[in-house]
């Protein structure tokens, strides 16, 4: 994708060519996987270190990665709960409604007639990511002494934080846990939807959730300022 040699500055605001760089930057990511998909995704929230053009070109990496074929999503889910999704849900749709980095989801439909999510984390990714991880940490201490703004921006502690939080959500299991935790703290909340985590068809692998429709929050600029502020408040 055109990332040979890191010189001292390698991204410059302003640059002509930024369109084609960090677009070749977001397809670099996707091919190199969840790892750098998960770091693409949080470089995009950074306008501190990141130009426009950038920023906007890995957003892409929030939920258009190129999605895994409907017969590896299948096997997973007869792996984790036991029989085939159309042997298990009333409806279950194979064409994703998002991929990601780690996972990919699907709508379906419980044989009670409840709508659900279905999110399945792609094989491989528990092996991968770690080591994708040591070689982040071995690409920051070769770089560490051409590029300064490592340093100044703590691009170790950053990496130790972005690990944490990486292999945690690797375990779906602990984002159930959190789902239920939530949605008991909030029962009697006024404004607030936490889907329910449907537990039979839950591991550590796959979870299943109500649906719970709604919008980005980057979506909030058509709203009212009252409804704005209410959701600022949140």
């Amino acid at each position: 994708h055109g990332f040979g040699i890191i010189g001292d500055h390698f991204v410059a605001d302003g640059d002509e060519r930024d369109q084609s760089r960090a677009e070749r930057l977001r397809l670099a990511c996707e091919e190199l996987g969840t790892m750098f998909i998960k770091l693409g995704q949080m470089l995009s929230t950074r306008g501190d270190l990141l130009p426009e053009a950038y920023r906007l070109e890995l957003a892409k990496l929030v939920d258009n990665v190129p999605p895994l074929p409907a017969g590896v999503i299948t096997q997973v889910i007869r792996e984790e709960l036991g029989a085939a999704p159309e042997a298990i849900f009333a409806v279950f749709d194979p064409e994703p409604l998002a991929s990601a980095s780690i996972g990919q989801v699907h709508t379906a439909r419980l044989v009670d007639g409840r709508d659900v999510i279905v999110k399945v984390r792609k094989p491989g990714v528990e092996t991968l990511v770690p080591i994708d991880l040591e070689i982040l940490a071995d690409l920051i201490d070769m770089w560490a002494p051409r590029l300064p703004g490592l340093k100044q921006y703590d691009a170790k502690g950053v990496l130790r934080e972005f690990s944490d939080s990486l292999l945690a959500e690797l375990d779906y299991r602990r984002e159930a846990a959190n789902e239920r935790f939530f949605r008991t703290i909030f029962s009697n909340e006024p404004g607030f939807s936490i889907p329910d985590v449907i537990g039979e068809y839950s591991t550590g692998r796959v979870l299943t959730h109500e649906r719970v429709d709604g919008r980005k929050d980057s979506d909030v600029a058509g709203l009212s300022n009252r409804r704005r502020a209410a959701v600022s408040q949140r």
